[in-house]
Protein backbone atom coordinates (compact mmCIF):
# COMPACT_ATOMS: atom_id res chain seq x y z
CA UNK A 1 0.00 0.00 0.00
CA UNK A 2 1.17 3.29 -1.02
CA UNK A 3 0.34 5.01 2.12
CA UNK A 4 2.88 2.69 4.57
CA UNK A 5 5.51 2.75 2.11
CA UNK A 6 4.94 6.78 2.67
CA UNK A 7 4.79 5.91 6.49
CA UNK A 8 7.46 4.08 6.70
CA UNK A 9 9.68 6.44 4.95
CA UNK A 10 8.82 8.98 7.41
CA UNK A 11 9.99 6.79 9.93
CA UNK A 12 13.11 6.09 8.45
CA UNK A 13 13.62 9.98 8.07
CA UNK A 14 12.88 10.47 11.52
CA UNK A 15 15.02 7.28 12.72
CA UNK A 16 18.16 9.49 10.99
CA UNK A 17 17.59 12.66 12.17
CA UNK A 18 17.22 11.54 15.83
CA UNK A 19 20.51 9.60 15.18
CA UNK A 20 22.38 12.29 13.16
CA UNK A 21 20.86 15.38 15.74
CA UNK A 22 20.10 13.99 19.21
CA UNK A 23 16.24 15.63 19.19
CA UNK A 24 13.23 15.76 16.95
CA UNK A 25 12.71 17.89 14.44
CA UNK A 26 10.69 21.21 14.53
CA UNK A 27 8.35 22.31 12.77
CA UNK A 28 9.34 25.46 13.13
CA UNK A 29 13.00 25.08 11.92
CA UNK A 30 14.40 27.27 9.13
CA UNK A 31 15.48 23.76 6.93
CA UNK A 32 12.34 22.90 4.93
CA UNK A 33 13.31 19.36 5.27
CA UNK A 34 12.97 19.29 8.83
CA UNK A 35 9.97 21.45 9.28
CA UNK A 36 8.28 18.99 6.99
CA UNK A 37 9.14 16.28 9.07
CA UNK A 38 8.53 17.60 12.15
CA UNK A 39 5.43 19.25 10.89
CA UNK A 40 4.42 15.18 10.38
CA UNK A 41 5.48 14.13 13.46
CA UNK A 42 2.94 16.85 15.18
CA UNK A 43 0.57 14.63 13.45
CA UNK A 44 1.67 11.28 14.65
CA UNK A 45 1.37 12.57 18.16
CA UNK A 46 -1.94 14.09 17.30
CA UNK A 47 -3.60 10.90 16.53
CA UNK A 48 -1.41 9.12 19.12
CA UNK A 49 -3.30 11.23 21.60
CA UNK A 50 -6.70 10.00 20.18
CA UNK A 51 -5.78 6.88 20.05
CA UNK A 52 -5.75 6.01 16.32
CA UNK A 53 -3.27 4.26 14.22
CA UNK A 54 -2.27 2.28 17.20
CA UNK A 55 -0.20 0.04 14.56
CA UNK A 56 1.65 2.94 13.25
CA UNK A 57 2.11 4.10 17.36
CA UNK A 58 3.86 0.62 17.83
CA UNK A 59 5.90 1.09 14.85
CA UNK A 60 7.23 4.71 16.02
CA UNK A 61 7.87 3.38 19.56
CA UNK A 62 10.21 0.87 18.35
CA UNK A 63 12.10 2.73 15.41
CA UNK A 64 12.09 5.94 17.43
CA UNK A 65 11.71 5.70 21.54
CA UNK A 66 12.30 9.37 21.89
CA UNK A 67 9.43 10.14 19.51
CA UNK A 68 7.04 11.42 21.88
CA UNK A 69 9.74 14.12 23.12
CA UNK A 70 9.15 17.80 21.98
CA UNK A 71 11.92 19.51 19.71
CA UNK A 72 14.30 21.02 21.53
CA UNK A 73 13.95 19.20 24.82
CA UNK A 74 17.26 17.88 26.32
CA UNK A 75 14.93 14.72 27.27
CA UNK A 76 16.10 11.35 25.63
Amino acid sequence: MVEDEHFRARVDALAAFAAATGRMPSRRAADPAEKSLGSWLKTQRQNAGAGRWLDRVATLDERVPTWRTPAGSDRR
